[in-house]
């Protein structure tokens, strides 16, 4: 399903198979991640309730707090490629 949505809004392996399979592995990694951090949380809640209504208590704020956390995962590492492509 992944390589399948990846090629239908044009995503295309031009540097070979390790690189395809090197995608498709980092993919799942986030995943596998992203499932231990939602069996934490499972844990830390007191009930199921609590889950589901913990980001919609405050959707701007949940909206806030996932953009500077992504931001702040995927902006040094930007940085760094881009510095590093440029002064070459």
């Amino acid at each position: 399903m992944l390589i399948a949505t990846g090629l239908a809004v044009g995503w295309r392996a031009y540097h070979g198979v390790g690189d395809a399979l090197l995608a498709v592995g980092l993919s799942l990694l986030f995943a596998f991640a992203a499932t231990w951090a939602g069996a934490w949380a499972g844990m830390m809640l007191r009930n199921p309730e609590a889950a589901q209504q913990l980001p919609m208590q405050h959707p701007e704020l949940a909206v806030v707090v996932w953009s500077v956390a992504l931001i702040a995962m995927f902006a040094p590492t930007a940085v760094y490629l881009y510095r590093r492509k440029v002064l070459r």
